[in-house]
């Protein structure tokens, strides 16, 4: 399998183990990011087995050679986020792929559970009006090397989940943004309950560009402004020249 493909496999994987939550009243909040924003991941992969003749799968293998993970913010329409997702792997090289994510609706591209909806607590439903959704257990304040953040958090421990023994998941998001900013997940696969995996990511660089959507009129009136102005300094300087050399032929 192609190492772009990997992780967007295991993103899509999450969908059929994500428990349903019991949506209540909903708002509609706006995304948390804005354009130009960029949040970079370090990225981990564990492995191991009770079976001592069993070898590294090939997936995770694949995914091992992932160094960092980076989320660049694309476009924000209506609740739609759109993104750059770009791999760096351990040779150096780079891959880049599209993604989006509806933050209410949970629809995306290689993109669910990388962008919520700000301002969760406690009960909020992550994700309410998509088919997998899930529950927020509490909030509480990490250190990360930015700094400290307020952050939402999703717990779970699985042992009943369809094609799994078990599953465990632990997300913290940051509750300004609804950007993720860590997430382990471990599972025991049903076919091959001797192997458990793990992921983990990890930010360790977050930049919210500025919002320039409030100031974007002032900012068009402003250029418009100094287009006129120097439309006009033009003409002025070009007819103070005629009349310059109109004198002269005098």
């Amino acid at each position: 399998m192609r190492k772009e493909s990997v992780l967007a496999v295991f993103l899509l994987s999450l969908l059929v183990i994500m428990p349903i939550g019991e949506i209540s009243a909903v708002t509609t909040p706006s995304p948390g990011v804005t354009p130009g924003s960029v949040f970079t991941y370090d990225f981990f992969v564990f492995w191991n087995s009770t079976d001592q003749n069993a070898k590294s799968p090939a997936d995770a293998v694949e995914l091992n050679k992932t160094d960092t993970i980076k989320l660049t913010i694309t476009q924000v329409t209506g609740l739609v986020v759109l993104m750059n997702i770009t791999s760096r792997f351990d040779n150096g090289t780079e891959n880049t792929e599209n993604g989006m994510v509806n933050i209410m609706s949970g629809s995306s591209i290689r993109a669910f559970g990388l962008i919520v909806s700000p301002k969760l607590t406690a009960h909020n439903v992550v994700y309410p009006y998509g088919d997998y959704n899930f529950t927020i257990n509490g909030t509480a304040t990490r250190t990360y090397p930015f700094g400290e953040r307020e952050t939402a958090y999703y717990t779970a421990n699985s042992t009943n989940t369809t094609g799994y023994v078990y599953v465990f998941d632990n997300m913290y998001f940051d509750r300004e943004t609804g950007v993720m900013l860590e997430w382990y997940t471990e599972r025991v696969a049903a076919s091959n309950s001797s192997d458990t995996a793990a992921l983990l990511w990890k930010i360790k660089e977050f930049y919210i560009a500025p919002d320039l959507g409030f100031w974007m009129p002032v900012i068009e009136a402003v250029i418009a402004v100094v287009v006129v102005v120097a439309v006009l300094v033009v003409v002025i300087v070009y007819r103070r020249k005629r009349k310059e050399k109109r004198k002269h032929r005098k």
